[in-house]
């Protein structure tokens, strides 16, 4: 049974420097149009320029990025000597690619190249950064839903922000526990695998899906679309490996119980409204808006292939009566 103080509130925030690597947990972030600055400001690309993150290179996370004063970076992994990158090894401009979308990024160097290469163990590895791209690829179906404007991302798979309450965590890990086998035995499931860059308090679980806008510290956050999973929930982030414990799987339990016809669902993908705001630990998040029914059900389900707004029942029995409608005219007409 979960019950909900009366005003929600934000214990961790964390911003993921470079894309698919630890994520460095702050007290505070300025929020940017692309999200919390310098999130998501690099990453990592293979010898055919396509970004490479924790689902096929589970390794990432035990690589370390601290941000340092004026946009450096030190970088740290397990068995590897530190290495800090600057703003000035920013060198040439290079096409790279986030999913399909193509992005003219920096490349950082030879030196940092050698380094991911060695600890990852694959040739031609390259990081590169300082770029954005439109959120969720520019997609019509989601975007219609947004206020007027262009919004754009860096390097985050589709939306600059995303947000996630401690009650849909708990939730998660008390029924995982309840289903173990042997009972009582299952590896407890930290929110860090859900790479969320807000964590609120003081909701019921999965409360973010119902919420529309939502102010925290002085900016507004306008809550998209829920974030539908891929793997990387079954990776540990302390150790840097997948998953082995099938009755305890995240990602196997949140198919049966959180799939509603596109993904496992799980999380808020957000987009800021009033950039340049400090938001921080211990802020109260106050609910603005909450989503109607329709757009929590049709948030659930398949996108249409067109790419255009799906139809639900009410559409079907205006379009219903139209028809009857038609027909009782070309018969009243031929009688």
């Amino acid at each position: 049974f979960f019950s909900a103080p009366s005003m929600p509130a934000i214990t961790g925030i964390t911003i993921y420097p470079i894309k698919s690597c630890k994520g460095t947990q702050v007290q505070s972030a300025k929020t940017t149009a692309h999200g919390f600055e310098y999130d998501r400001y690099w990453m990592v690309v293979d010898s055919n320029s396509k970004f490479i993150s924790q689902r096929t290179h589970p390794k990432m996370a035990l690589i370390t990025p601290k941000l340092l004063p004026g946009g450096s970076l030190q970088i740290s992994a397990p068995g590897m000597p530190e290495i800090r990158v600057t703003p000035t090894d920013a060198g040439e401009q290079v096409k790279a690619f986030c999913w399909e979308d193509p992005v003219q990024a920096a490349d950082y160097g030879d030196a940092i190249a050698k380094w991911l290469s060695q600890f990852l163990g694959e040739e031609g590895l390259r990081l590169v950064g300082s770029c954005t791209r439109p959120v969720d690829g520019g997609s019509p179906f989601y975007l219609r839903r947004l206020p007027s404007g262009d919004f754009t991302t860096r390097l985050a798979d589709a939306y600059p922000y995303l947000v996630i309450t401690e009650a849909s965590i708990e939730k998660l890990n008390d029924e995982l526990k309840n289903k173990a086998e042997p009972k009582g035995q299952y590896e407890y499931i930290s929110v860090n695998r859900f790479r969320p860059n807000i964590v609120v308090a003081g909701t019921t679980p999965h409360e973010e899906d119902e919420w529309g806008e939502v102010t925290i510290g002085g900016t507004t956050f306008h809550l998209v679309k829920a974030c539908d999973r891929c793997s990387m929930p079954t990776v540990n982030q302390e150790t840097g490996t997948f998953f082995k414990n099938n009755s305890g799987n995240p990602m196997e339990h949140l198919r049966k119980v959180r799939d509603f016809g596109r993904g496992a669902l799980f999380g808020q993908n957000a987009v800021t409204l009033s950039p340049g705001a400090l938001v921080s630990v211990n802020d109260e998040v106050k609910v603005v808006s909450r989503r109607s029914k329709e757009v929590q059900d049709e948030d659930k389900g398949p996108q249409p292939v067109s790419g255009e707004p799906s139809w639900g029942g009410a559409h079907w029995l205006a379009v219903g009566a139209a028809v009857l409608i038609t027909i009782a005219l070309c018969t009243r007409r031929r009688s």
